[in-house]
């Protein structure tokens, strides 16, 4: 299964790779699979590749759902854990303290 994730492209740095942002994080793509790609433009990247240009409607879209996405994981995070004690061992198997 591939997820890719609609970044904006905020700066192209050589002819193989651009800075693109989504959400807040900005990355480095490559975008060798792309005929051609401009500040701007909404792309899908996985894996560190732009894998497709998208119309620029689309792009918007799917900027949105993932807005929606990320304030619904904001409101269903857990607290943090606030003593150790409490965390169970990663190993089903492993001895207990």
């Amino acid at each position: 299964m591939c997820l890719a994730i609609p970044h904006r492209i905020v700066a192209i740095t050589d002819e193989r790779t651009c800075r693109a942002r989504a959400g807040t994080a900005e990355v480095l793509v490559r975008t060798d699979l792309l005929s051609s790609v401009q500040i701007g433009d909404s792309i899908l990247v996985h894996a560190g590749f732009a894998i497709e240009k998208l119309r620029e409607e689309d792009g918007r879209e799917l900027e949105s759902l993932w807005e929606e996405i990320r304030a619904l994981e904001a409101t269903l995070s857990p607290e943090p854990v606030s003593d150790s004690t409490d965390i169970p061992p990663v190993c089903p198997m492993a001895p207990s303290a």
